[in-house]
């Protein structure tokens, strides 16, 4: 199979950039899969993030994690977790 040599990729929109930016707080070590629901709202307000990504990407990229469930509340609604519902455990074996 020869590759089209012309293609050029789909440039990411600014909330799929803010998106990406999101998930790899989840992966990090620091979080691991959970982040407190107030560094969320802290990315959700924040100058500096507003100024990299776009406030309005930053609040829809947050908005469409949540409406697809790629993060969903703790049940004492701490903590965000990553992974659909039943997911997280397998992702994130350390914290069953």
């Amino acid at each position: 199979m020869k590759l089209n040599p012309q293609y050029t990729p789909p440039t990411p929109t600014p909330e799929q950039i803010a998106s990406n930016a999101i998930r790899a707080m989840f992966f990090s070590r620091q979080y691991d899969g959970v982040v407190p629901v107030k560094d969320i709202e802290f990315v959700k307000t924040s100058k500096d993030w507003h100024k990299i990504y776009g406030k309005k990407a930053v609040q829809n990229s947050i908005k469409s994690l949540i409406s697809e469930q790629y993060i969903n509340l703790d049940e004492k609604e701490e903590n965000w977790l990553w992974g659909l519902p039943g997911w997280h455990d397998e992702l994130f074996p350390r914290h069953s």
